[in-house]
C-alpha cells in the first residue's frame, strides 16, 4: 500500500511540475514535425553566416523568449526572456547546429495553453551576455520565425514537450549603422584630401 501511495504521489508531483508551462529547450528531440525554415533547410539545426556550415562552438548562445498566447499581432517586441540563462551551442565537432538543452518553464502558461516562443542566437566570445548586447555590439546574431508551443495536457511524459514548430535558422552578420558609415566615409574624404 505505502508503495502504491509513493507512486501515486510522484505522478501527481510529475503530471503537476510539467503542467506549468513545460517545454523542452532543445533542437535534437526525436519525432517532432520538420517544417521548411525560413533559410531553406529542412531540418531545425542552425547554420553560420554562410548558409552551409552547421554552427558549433561554445562561444554561442542561444536564449528562448516567449509570450503566453497567441495572435497575429505578436511580434518579437512582445516576446521576454523564458530565464536569465543562456545555452551553449556544442563544441565543435560534437553535433554541429545543436545546443545543450534543457526544460524550460514558461511562466504562466498551463497546460492545455498556447505561447508564441522564438529562438535568439549570438555570438558571446566578445563577453556579449545576451541577445540584445551582441545586437548592439554588431556581433553575429541569428533568430527563429515565431511559433505557437501548446503545453501538452497530462498525463504526459517529461520527453513529449517538444519545441514544435521551430525552425532552422541562418546566424547574420549585421549591416553597419549608419553612423558608422558616415565615419568611414569622412575618413575616406580626409585621406583623398591629403593626397591632393
Amino acid at each position: 500500500m505505502k508503495k502504491v501511495l509513493v507512486v501515486a504521489c510522484l505522478l501527481v508531483g510529475v503530471s503537476f511540475g510539467y503542467s506549468q508551462g513545460v517545454v523542452s529547450f532543445k533542437n535534437n528531440d526525436p519525432y517532432v514535425t520538420v517544417t521548411t525554415g525560413s533559410n531553406g533547410k529542412t531540418d531545425r539545426l542552425v547554420y553560420n553566416t554562410d548558409g552551409a556550415t552547421l554552427l558549433a562552438g561554445t562561444n554561442y548562445l542561444v536564449q528562448l523568449y516567449f509570450v503566453s498566447g497567441t495572435s497575429t499581432s505578436i511580434t518579437e517586441a512582445n516576446l521576454n526572456p523564458v530565464d536569465i540563462t543562456a545555452k551553449a551551442f556544442r563544441a565543435v565537432g560534437q553535433s554541429d547546429g545543436i545546443w545543450v538543452g534543457g526544460n524550460k518553464t514558461l511562466t504562466g502558461v498551463t497546460a492545455g495553453n498556447s505561447a508564441t516562443l522564438q529562438v535568439r542566437a549570438w555570438d558571446g566570445a566578445t563577453g556579449a551576455t545576451s541577445y540584445a548586447a551582441a545586437l548592439t555590439a554588431g556581433l553575429t546574431t541569428g533568430k527563429s520565425s515565431l511559433f505557437t508551443y501548446t503545453v501538452p495536457v497530462p498525463p504526459t511524459s517529461p520527453g513529449q514537450f517538444y519545441m514544435e514548430g521551430f525552425q532552422s535558422f541562418t546566424m547574420i552578420i549585421p549591416e553597419p549603422t549608419t553612423i558608422a558609415l558616415g565615419v568611414l566615409g569622412a575618413a575616406g574624404l580626409l585621406i583623398a584630401r591629403r593626397r591632393k
